[in-house]
């Protein structure tokens, strides 16, 4: 700001101060109580003093977004930063060397939403479930951290009832315990997970052992889980469980309650009437799919294996899928040829109708009446 212009201070809602000098908070703090109208404020890449127990002059009530990236501060600093910002919305803090979050949690205001803590030193999940008191945190970034594991223990109901996005990649993850963990998290919808030590080397993999085992995931490392992904996600995973059943020293296949989910979501048998060989069970598997053929009016038929259980509302959203459908007006089922008197058509309009209960037959077609995606 330049000699003459101090009338505009009251006004100012943004300002950004990165890469200077700057190496005292409170001293800051203070001549910042100038800007009245402060809603956001970059101090990265300064080496800040920060008084472990702020003065009231050193109070910020009207800072909603605070970042400090690259500036060394460590855990302290970052409890000491919450008490000075009473109505914080956003906080980044990537970059530094903070590695116990507790204190930091404790004095967090109830209208933090966003916390990024990527590229510390945080190494227990012990830490990280005591930002469970900030009840309002939406978007938690944990990349880039030491975390080696995720423990239930610290979990009880009502805990983390807003915490819908979470980053953990570049983590030393282990095990796919870490992900089953996650289960707990009832509004978590979006997940980065990319980095870790977890699953094989492939990105399929990965993503299908993810998918599997989180039911309310729709966005996997920035991905949008379509209704095929999680399709064929669940049905890998579930496979993938049934023929390591037989292997209590398989790591991670142990997750009973979503195991029990699928089987009965795919209309599976109970694991006490499992076959015992690997070749039964995947038999077994194949036999609960049902063979379904697909077809525009005027197209080749597409071939598609779904569960018999898949209704007609799910079957319209695999149809419009496969063949990039804007809209389907209609879906008629036929067997036989189409040019043969006696072959039957039925329009299908109950959405609760099932495959299993049509029921579908090997040559049966679907033929689809519907406006293609421009």
């Amino acid at each position: 700001i330049r000699p003459g212009d101090e009338s505009i201070i009251p006004s100012v809602t943004d300002l950004d101060l990165s890469n200077n000098l700057l190496s005292s908070w409170g001293s800051l703090a203070t001549n910042l109580a100038a800007f009245e109208r402060l809603s956001s404020l970059t101090l990265s890449k300064n080496f800040l003093l920060i008084e472990q127990r702020p003065a009231v002059a050193t109070i910020l009530p009207s800072l909603k977004t605070l970042i400090i990236s690259s500036a060394s501060l460590e855990s302290e600093d970052a409890d000491a930063l919450m008490q000075s910002c009473p109505r914080l919305e956003t906080c980044v803090l990537h970059g530094n060397k903070i590695s116990d979050v507790t204190k930091l949690a404790n004095n967090a205001p109830k209208s933090l939403r966003v916390l990024d803590l990527s590229d510390n030193e945080i190494d227990s999940w012990e830490y990280v479930s005591t930002l469970k008191t900030a009840t309002n945190l939406e978007n938690l970034n944990l990349s880039g951290n030491r975390l080696r594991s995720i423990s239930t223990r610290m979990y009880e109901e009502g805990d983390w009832q807003s915490l819908s996005t979470l980053s953990l990649s570049r983590n030393p993850l282990e095990t796919w315990e870490a992900v089953e963990a996650l289960a707990f998290l009832p509004r978590l919808v979006s997940l980065r997970i990319s980095g870790t030590g977890i699953g094989s080397s492939t990105n399929d993999d990965l993503r299908h052992g993810v998918i599997g085992r989180l039911e309310k995931l729709t966005i996997l490392n920035g991905s949008d889980i379509t209704v095929d992904d999680r399709l064929e996600a669940e049905k890998a995973y579930l496979g993938e469980v049934l023929r390591s059943e037989n292997s209590p020293s398989n790591p991670g296949l142990s997750y009973d309650g979503r195991i029990g989910q699928l089987k009965k979501k795919y209309s599976m048998f109970s694991a006490e009437s499992l076959p015992s060989t690997e070749a039964k069970t995947v038999s077994k598997i194949a036999d609960q799919l049902i063979q379904v053929n697909m077809r525009l009016k005027d197209g080749p038929t597409v071939t598609k294996h779904l569960p018999g259980n898949t209704d007609l509302k799910r079957l319209r959203l695999v149809c419009q899928k496969v063949f990039r459908l804007k809209k389907i007006e209609g879906l008629i089922y036929t067997e036989g040829d189409a040019g043969d008197p006696a072959s039957t058509w039925t329009y299908l309009t109950d959405a609760s109708v099932t495959l299993t209960s049509l029921p579908v037959a090997p040559d049966g077609v679907f033929v689809i009446e519907a406006e293609r995606a421009t």
